[in-house]
């Protein structure tokens, strides 16, 4: 059976929330899917919120350990403790970043706020059978305008080795109970920069492998040397012009086997665990793109100002049509479809 709908919103990370809690209140008729079992996307689970509850912590125990230079362990004589011997107990990090999701999981991201502003949700994977039609949860559904906001994930490159030995990503790193001893972190951008920075300040030993010339390529030259020089002294060993070759495991490590571009020759680097973070790919798998006529790419589905697609019926936002992968970026684009898919005429 065919239901009509004002809006079907593809996705619930911070693109699709927006669309449809805005596209609700506005009293249309909404049916938000999820595959997964839970809304949020990667904001909530595997970017803003833990990483920078990670970082909360990393800041607090770096300012901790450089107090001694205000006077704070006189204040602390005779009592044997020494503020830059301090340890940290990782496993009250982990739990201090899963409170502070699950804070905003049963409260501004709750299913049952939706609800109750009126949105129908579907937990299950659908796809398009034609252009006006999405296949969901075993029925039907057509809609006036349709919103894909389904993210991206991490690029996880096809190095030898690695699928064997395994690696962490923005996606697995929250889910470690442990500090790892040793890390190397494989790209030197945003998320590379920031993670690795937060685990060495925690105790971890870290290796940051950038390909470019410099970390941040897409920064400032001039920002992007003030954090190299900062992530230098956090101890963090930064190898510029450097390219991953494969992986191996020697005795419990990792062996993570790279090549400098300068001539200085290759290299191996021993680590506990290695951290991916070396760009993202939009999630289009399974969708059903082509039977609704909707043009893609690597980068993404592909747009136009008013966040069309090649199907008028269907709009795309956030982490799936490319560009500036942000949260706040994400919700500008959500607003822009929003009112275009259900004003336009």
């Amino acid at each position: 059976m065919t239901v009509p709908y004002d809006v079907v919103v593809i996705g619930a990370g911070s693109a699709g929330l927006v669309v449809a809690s805005a596209a609700s209140q506005l009293k249309a008729k909404v049916l938000l899917v999820e595959g997964s079992e839970r809304i949020g996307g990667d904001c909530l689970w595997y970017g803003c919120v833990p990483s920078k509850s990670l970082i909360h912590v990393a800041h607090t125990v770096h300012q901790i350990r450089r107090a001694a230079a205000s006077g704070l362990v006189a204040s602390l004589s005779g009592t044997g403790i020494r503020l830059d011997d301090l340890q940290v107990d990782y496993l009250k990090v982990y739990q201090h970043i899963r409170s502070a999701q699950e804070f905003i999981a049963n409260h501004a991201d709750s299913p049952d706020r939706f609800r109750k502003l009126g949105v129908e949700i579907v937990f299950a994977k659908g796809h398009f059978v034609d252009e006006r039609t999405f296949e969901v949860g075993g029925r039907r559904v057509q809609a006036r305008a349709f919103v894909v906001a389904t993210g991206s994930r991490p690029l996880v490159p096809p190095l030898p080795g690695l699928a064997e030995v395994g690696c962490l990503t923005n996606e697995s790193v929250f889910d470690l109970t442990r500090l790892p001893k040793s890390l190397a972190v494989i790209g030197a951008g945003a998320i590379g920069c920031e993670l690795g920075q937060a685990l060495a300040r925690l105790g971890s030993e870290v290796t940051l492998i950038a390909s470019r010339d410099r970390i941040l390529p897409k920064e400032d030259p001039e920002a992007a040397q003030v954090v190299q020089q900062q992530l230098a002294q956090d101890g963090i060993r930064i190898l510029t012009q450097t390219r991953a070759q494969k992986v191996s495991q020697e005795n419990g490590e990792k062996l993570l086997y790279v090549r400098a571009r300068n001539g200085s020759g290759d290299e191996v680097i021993r680590a506990e665990e290695i951290l991916v973070a070396a760009g993202r790919i939009p999630n289009l798998e399974g969708l059903g793109l082509e039977a609704a006529g909707v043009q893609y790419g690597p980068q993404g589905i592909q747009v136009n100002a008013k966040l069309q697609t090649s199907n008028p019926r269907i709009y795309g936002c956030g982490d799936v049509i490319g560009g500036p992968q942000f949260t706040h970026v994400a919700g500008y684009e959500a607003a822009v479809a929003l009112v275009n898919a259900l004003f336009l005429p």
